[in-house]
C-alpha cells in the first residue's frame, strides 16, 4: 500500500510539474505574442501618425504644382524639385499619358516615355509589392495614402497621392517615404528594440522561476502540504510578472504630438513646427490665439469636468470653422493657437467673426472668448514678432471684457480715478462706446478699435496725479495750475507705460492733448506727427465734454457741437476726421429724430 500510495504520489508530483511547465510555456507564448502586436502597432501608429504629416506636405506642394501646370510643365517640376525631399523621401508626377516626374532628373529620364502600366510592370520586375494596390488609385481617380514598395531593395513606403485637374486634364501628384525612415525617425525601431530587450529578459525571469519551481516541487514531494502552498505562491508570482509585463509594455507609447483632452497638437509640437516653417512658400501667413475667458471660475464653481467639456466643444469649434490647412494647437490652460498660411488678416478676422457668432450664440455659462490676430509681415522672416503682435493684441481685447481676469487693470484704474474725478470715470466710459463706433465707423480692425477704445478709456487717468481742488475748481485756472493740468497727460502716459501690453495706450494718451495746429501739449507735435488714435480722441473728448454738464462751461446740444468741432477743423483737430465724424453723428441724430416722430 505504501509503494502504491507512494507511486501515486509520485504521479501527482509529475503531473503537477507538467501542468507547471504548460502554465510556464503558455505565459511565455502569450508575453511573446503580446510584445509582437505591440511591436506591429507601433509600426501601424507611427505610420499613421506619419500620414497625416505627409498629407498636409502634398497639400501645401501641389498648390505651387498646379499652379506651375497652369503656366508652365517646367514650372511644375521645379516646384517639385524644391520640395521637402531626401534619399527616403521623393515626388512624382503623373498625368493620364505617364510619367512627368518621378524622384529625380536622372529617374525621370529613365522612364518619362513609359505609360502608368508599363512603370508599374517594371516596379513588379524588381520586387516591388502591393504596385496595383497604388495603380488602382490613378484608375479609380482616388485621393489618399497607402503602403507599398516600388523594389525589393529598398522595400516599403508610405505613398500620398493627390488627384487634381488642370484645365481638365487629370493629373496625380505624390509623394514616397520610405516605411524604414519613418519607424527609425519616429524612435518606433528603438522602442521596439527596448520592449524585446524587455520582453526576454522577463521570459528569461520566467523560465528560471518555473524550473527552480518545479525542481524544488521534486525535491520535496514528500512535503506535499507545503509544497502544495509553494506551488500556489510561485504561480502567483509568475502570473505577477506576467501583468507586470503588460503593464510595461502598455506604458511604452509613442511620443505624442497631440493634446491629450482635446485632440488638437500640443504646445510642444506647435512651437517646434514654428521654427521649422519655411514661410516664404505659404505667404501670407496670419496667427490667430484664443482665450476663453472665465475658465478658472466655471473649474470653481462647477468642477474640472464642466471645464474639460468647454475645452474639447472649443476645440471642436475651432476645427470646424478652420480650413484643413489651419494648424490649431492648445498652447495654454485655456488658450488655442492657430496658424493660418495662405490667409490674410482680413481673411482670418473674418474666421474670427464666424468663430465668436457661434461661441455666443451658444449657452456657455455666461464664459467669453478673447481672441488675437496678427498678419506676418512681408518683411520678416521669423513668426516670433508675429506671435508675440497677436498676444498682445489678445490681451488688449480681453483687458475690454468684464469676464476677464485681465479686466482687473482697468476696473482698478478706473476705481482709483473715481475717487479723485467721478466726471472722469463717466467720461470715460462714455468716450471707449464712442470710441469703439468711430473705430467700426473708420474701418479700424478688431485689434485696432481695442487698443483705440482702452486709450479712450484711461485718456484722463493721469488726473489721479492732480489735486482736486483745481479739478473741481469752477472759476478761472491761474497759470500755474493751468500747468499742472497739463500734466496729467505725462503722468497717464508713465503710469500705462508700466503695464504690460499697454505700451502703445501710453504713447496715445501722452499725445491726447496735442493740437492739429501744433499748439497743444506736452509736446506741441502738429499735423501728421500726432498718432492716429490720440486725435480721435481729442475729438471725441472735446464732443463729449461739450454735450455734457460740466462745471466750467454750459452744456450744448449735438449740433451745436459738431458745429463747434467744424470751425476747429485744422487748429485743434484733424480736418478729415472732423469731417468724418460730423457726417457719423450727423446721420446718426437724424435717425434718432426720425425714430422719436
Amino acid at each position: 500500500m505504501k509503494t502504491n500510495g507512494g507511486a501515486s504520489h509520485t504521479k501527482d508530483v509529475t503531473l503537477q510539474s507538467l501542468l507547471l511547465a504548460a502554465l510556464l510555456v503558455v505565459v511565455l507564448a502569450v508575453g511573446a505574442g503580446f510584445t509582437v502586436r505591440e511591436t506591429n502597432q507601433y509600426a501601424v501608429q507611427a505610420l499613421e501618425c506619419f500620414r497625416g504629416g505627409q498629407e498636409k506636405l502634398l497639400t501645401q506642394v501641389r498648390r505651387d504644382v498646379e499652379a506651375g501646370l497652369y503656366a508652365d510643365q517646367a514650372q511644375a517640376i521645379e516646384a517639385l524639385k524644391r520640395a521637402d525631399a531626401s534619399g527616403s523621401r521623393h515626388w512624382f508626377l503623373y498625368d493620364s499619358g505617364g510619367v512627368l516626374f518621378e524622384r529625380s532628373e536622372t529617374v525621370t529620364a529613365e522612364v518619362s516615355d513609359m505609360a502608368l502600366k508599363q512603370l508599374a510592370d517594371l516596379w513588379k520586375i524588381r520586387g516591388g509589392e502591393r504596385v496595383d494596390d497604388f495603380t488602382d488609385y490613378m484608375y479609380e481617380k482616388r485621393s489618399g495614402s497607402l503602403v507599398f514598395s516600388k523594389d525589393a531593395k529598398e522595400g516599403p513606403g508610405l505613398a500620398s497621392v493627390a488627384r487634381f485637374e488642370v484645365e481638365g486634364e487629370p493629373y496625380y501628384l505624390g509623394v514616397f517615404t520610405l516605411e524604414t525612415y519613418i519607424l527609425e525617425s519616429s524612435g518606433v525601431n528603438e522602442r521596439v528594440l527596448h520592449l524585446r530587450i524587455f520582453s526576454a529578459a522577463a521570459s528569461v525571469a520566467l523560465l528560471i522561476a518555473g524550473l527552480a519551481l518545479i525542481n524544488r516541487i521534486r525535491r520535496h514531494s514528500k512535503e506535499s502540504g507545503v509544497l502544495r502552498l509553494d506551488i500556489e505562491e510561485r504561480t502567483r508570482q509568475i502570473e505577477e510578472l506576467s501583468e507586470r509585463l503588460s503593464s510595461k509594455v502598455d506604458t511604452v507609447e509613442d511620443v505624442s504630438i497631440y493634446d491629450v483632452l482635446t485632440g488638437v497638437y500640443n504646445k510642444i509640437f506647435f512651437d517646434n513646427l514654428l521654427a521649422r516653417i519655411q514661410y516664404d512658400r505659404v505667404r501670407p501667413v496670419s496667427l490667430m490665439v484664443v482665450d476663453i475667458n472665465g475658465l478658472d471660475r466655471l473649474n470653481e464653481r462647477v468642477g474640472y469636468g464642466a471645464g474639460d467639456d468647454l475645452l474639447k466643444w472649443t476645440a471642436s469649434l475651432l476645427e470646424k470653422f478652420c480650413i484643413t490647412s489651419d494648424l490649431i494647437a492648445r498652447t495654454g490652460s485655456s488658450e488655442f493657437s492657430i496658424l493660418m498660411t495662405n490667409a490674410d488678416e482680413e481673411q482670418a478676422y473674418g474666421t474670427m467673426e464666424n468663430i465668436l457668432r457661434q461661441f455666443a450664440s451658444t449657452d456657455t455659462g455666461g464664459l467669453t472668448l478673447s481672441v488675437g490676430v496678427a498678419e506676418m509681415p512681408e518683411s520678416d522672416e521669423r513668426i516670433l514678432p508675429t506671435m508675440k503682435q497677436a498676444r498682445k493684441n489678445l490681451m488688449l481685447d480681453k483687458m475690454l471684457d468684464p469676464v476677464s481676469c485681465s479686466y482687473s487693470t482697468v476696473n482698478m484704474l478706473m476705481e482709483i480715478l473715481v475717487s479723485f474725478s467721478k466726471e472722469s470715470v463717466a467720461q470715460s466710459n462714455r468716450m471707449r462706446h464712442m470710441a469703439q463706433e468711430f473705430g467700426r465707423e473708420l474701418g479700424f480692425s478688431p485689434a485696432e478699435i481695442s487698443r483705440l477704445a482702452l486709450a479712450a478709456q484711461l485718456h484722463d487717468v493721469g488726473k489721479i496725479g492732480i489735486p482736486m481742488n483745481i479739478l473741481y475748481k469752477t472759476g478761472p485756472l491761474s497759470p500755474e495750475e493751468k500747468e499742472l493740468i497739463k500734466w496729467h497727460a505725462e503722468i497717464g502716459h508713465s503710469i500705462l507705460k508700466a503695464i504690460p501690453n499697454l505700451e502703445d495706450v501710453a504713447e496715445d494718451i501722452l499725445q491726447h492733448r496735442e493740437r492739429y495746429d501744433g499748439t497743444g501739449y506736452p509736446q506741441g507735435l502738429i499735423d501728421g506727427q500726432i498718432n492716429l488714435n490720440a486725435r480721435i480722441i481729442n475729438l471725441l473728448e472735446s464732443y463729449d465734454a461739450m454735450t455734457h454738464e460740466r462745471v466750467y462751461a454750459k452744456t450744448r446740444t449735438g449740433f451745436e457741437a459738431l458745429e463747434e468741432l467744424t470751425l476747429q477743423k485744422g487748429k485743434q483737430f484733424d480736418p478729415y476726421l472732423v469731417e468724418r465724424y460730423v457726417a457719423f453723428m450727423s446721420a446718426k441724430m437724424q435717425a434718432g429724430q426720425r425714430m422719436a416722430l
